[in-house]
């Protein structure tokens, strides 16, 4: 009996020590926000608006450089970002990410969804989670061969220690459903995030599969297909590292962004970059070339980010983050295709809007083009 007795005690013992931690590691969260939020009462975020007056810039608009833009609504899916855009077969698909938390504590579990547009960027009928292979996905890209179409992304592979790789998955539009997948195999960091894919066809008009790892230094990597993760070091050029340079001492660290298209004699890249000012945390854009033959070597750069009306305007609340996201400002381009309006050949830009949302921005072409400076 009074072993019984002394069972149950332990017992309780252990259920009011998980309770108790429990209790502790929800204060902690609690206390953390609250600081948080107080540490940033003192630095409210700046508009574009704002950006501008300060930097001595103009909107993108002025310079005929951007059309228009409009948000992206995903019906079922509350905060849905980071998207990417493929044209194929006349139709349009959107691949996105999509974080619903999973405990009340704000856990958060990666997804990635699909969904058809029409050609007015409308959904037709409703997006659908896909299994990738992996859990955690993030940030896709979508990049496609005559015959195959593919997604890159991030993965949580571990969280302790924290170890982020990439994988590519193989779509079939038909039936929305993943037909193969691989992890790539080629690591620098515990986290590998924002590779640039990008479709070459040989002088013996063999599709090949490539990936700006880095912009600087700018080094390239070769995918393997049939897809099994295999790659290769491609081409390291030293080009213009004085102007990527200038770029990162003024907007951060460039790193990858939409996947890179081909025009008549060059690649195309909508990349991304953040600056620290007053403890808030600015993601910006801009725009990039390369050789369309190997060995890739950048060719031209925006001087400074394309900054356009609203941006950033997309409101974040605690419904959307559990934690307060006062100290980020997010644009995140990650797809791109190519369009024409008003008889104009245009560029549709999707990106990640302050983590919650998704956008598209028009961008015409001539005038992106001539307002590239030579690296």
């Amino acid at each position: 009996m009074c072993m019984c007795l002394a069972t149950l005690t332990h017992v309780q013992i252990l259920k009011n020590r998980a309770n108790n931690m429990k209790f502790i590691k929800g204060s902690v969260i609690v206390l953390f926000c609250f600081l948080l939020k107080s540490s940033l009462l003192f630095c409210k975020p700046l508009s574009s608006e704002d950006l501008i007056a300060l930097y001595d810039l103009e909107f993108a608009e002025e310079k005929g450089i951007v059309k228009r833009s409009f948000h992206i609504d995903v019906a079922g899916f509350q905060f849905p970002y980071n998207p990417s855009l493929l044209k194929r077969d006349n139709a349009q698909w959107l691949i996105f990410r999509y974080d619903p938390w999973s405990n009340k504590f704000g856990k958060i579990k990666s997804h990635l969804g699909l969904l058809q547009l029409d050609q007015n960027f409308k959904p037709i009928g409703k997006a659908k989670l896909l299994d990738m292979g992996y859990e955690n996905p993030e940030d896709p890209r979508f990049f496609a061969t005559e015959k195959e179409v593919f997604v890159s992304y991030s993965y949580v592979k571990s969280r302790a220690p924290f170890t982020v790789n990439i994988g590519v998955s193989q779509l079939d539009l038909q039936t929305e459903k993943i037909v193969e997948h691989a992890t790539l195999g080629y690591k620098e960091a515990p986290i590998e995030k924002n590779w640039t894919p990008f479709i070459y066809k040989n002088k013996n008009m063999e599709e090949e599969v490539f990936f700006i790892y880095k912009y600087l230094p700018h080094r390239i990597l070769k995918l393997s297909l049939p897809l099994d993760g295999s790659m290769e070091i491609a081409y390291d050029n030293k080009v213009g590292k004085q102007r990527l340079q200038k770029w990162q001492d003024k907007w951060g660290l460039i790193r990858g962004g939409t996947p890179a298209i081909r025009l008549e004699n060059e690649y195309l890249s909508f990349f991304h970059s953040a600056f620290r000012y007053k403890k808030v945390l600015y993601y910006v854009f801009g725009a990039i070339t390369f050789e369309a033959e190997p060995p890739f070597r950048i060719k031209k750069i925006s001087k400074y980010p394309i900054f356009f009306k609203n941006l950033y305007a997309t409101p974040v609340t605690t419904q959307s983050w559990f934690y307060p996201r006062e100290h980020l400002r997010v644009v995140f381009p990650s797809g791109v295709a190519k369009g024409e309006e008003d008889g104009r050949s245009v560029f549709y830009v999707v990106y990640g809007e302050n983590d919650v949302a998704i956008g598209c921005v028009v961008i015409d072409k001539e005038c992106l083009l001539k307002s590239l400076v030579k690296v």
